[in-house]
């Protein structure tokens, strides 16, 4: 399999008609792609200039160099994937590129630094994060989390991909990697090791939780565990599980736990999330949710400390940050 790429505007419509139509895109940015599919060996991913450009800190890329290809009078610049940078976020990629200075948001870092206090107070907190894609919800947690970094605080972060509905506990999963210092990639052995390590640390000695955190992070067991555990007490344990983990944690340092893009997340993540909530009123625990505004469970004005709305900046800030020819 070859694989040809490229980024631009397309003309997208109908062609043909009756049994023989068609729905397609054509245009230059179409045929550049189908060119850089030509220049592609047997198993690569060839990609235009443009789309290196833009997809540049979420990859890595091996310039294959110019290429003269039909219909370009000019040489075209090419550059293959090496393999995908895992876990990298689209506001990390941003900071190595450059941020803009942050303005405003005064209130909202407040509502949130309110949070943190009562949190580390051992009462618990559940802040809601709401706003319109663009609307600045991840840098404003950047700008919180940074100034949490030199007061020892244990922090976790997680991130619901667009196609997150569809993995069941992809948030769960990463915030429990985090904990544990598992990378994504790592090897069975090296998963149940790691698990082992963090039950240990956090003194819940249990040989059914070593099995059960194995299990969770997608490790083999044995089947005689299956048959006994199965269905929703595998589920409702498990959960258990996480929330004793979480709040073990806590005991030791207040613990901030971010996951954002919460539309996206699949129902038994939600569930949990919703448990977790509840679970951390005594605990030294904050929980930060950040979402669009058309999500709204039910449970959310019940667990929730607070509902923070991230609207559009006023005039004024948008002048300090690119000032406008009058």
């Amino acid at each position: 399999m070859r694989v040809g790429i490229n980024t631009g505007p397309v003309v997208i419509g109908a062609i043909g008609r009756d049994l023989r139509m068609d729905y397609t895109a054509v245009g230059d940015t179409t045929n550049l792609a189908a060119r850089l599919l030509n220049v592609a060996a047997p198993g690569q991913i060839v990609v235009s200039e443009h789309t290196r450009v833009l997809t540049d800190g979420y990859f890595v890329f091996d310039d294959l160099g110019e290429f003269q290809v039909k219909g370009k009078s000019a040489p075209v610049h090419a550059s293959t994937v090496v393999e995908e940078r895992r876990g990298r976020t689209r506001l990390e990629v941003s900071r190595e590129r450059g941020l803009t200075p942050l303005v405003g948001r005064s209130e909202e870092r407040a509502r949130l630094y309110t949070a943190f206090e009562r949190a580390s107070d051992g009462a618990g907190a559940t802040v809601w994060l709401t706003g319109e894609p663009g609307a600045g919800k991840s840098r404003l947690l950047y700008e919180f989390m940074r100034r949490l970094d030199a007061m020892g605080v244990l922090e976790v972060e997680a991130n619901c991909p667009s196609y997150g509905r569809s993995i069941p506990y992809y948030p769960l999963l990463a915030i429990v990697r985090s904990l544990a210092r598992i990378d994504e990639t790592a090897p069975t052995d090296v998963v149940e090791a790691q698990a082992g390590e963090l039950l240990l640390r956090l003194g819940i000695e249990d040989d059914e939780a070593q099995v059960l955190l194995t299990h969770f992070l997608g490790v083999p067991v044995s089947s005689d565990f299956l048959v006994r555990v199965q269905g929703a007490e595998l589920k409702q344990r498990t959960f258990r599980l996480l929330t004793s983990i979480v709040l073990c944690a806590s005991e030791r340092r207040p613990c901030v736990i971010v996951v954002e893009n919460l539309h996206w997340a699949d129902e038994s993540s939600l569930e949990f999330l919703r448990q977790l909530a509840g679970a951390i009123q005594d605990h030294a625990v904050l929980l930060l949710l950040s979402t669009r505004p058309e999500f709204a469970p039910s449970w959310r004005d019940e667990l929730c400390t607070d509902v923070i709305v991230v609207g559009g900046l006023v005039r004024e800030d948008v002048e300090r940050i690119a000032p406008i020819v009058r």
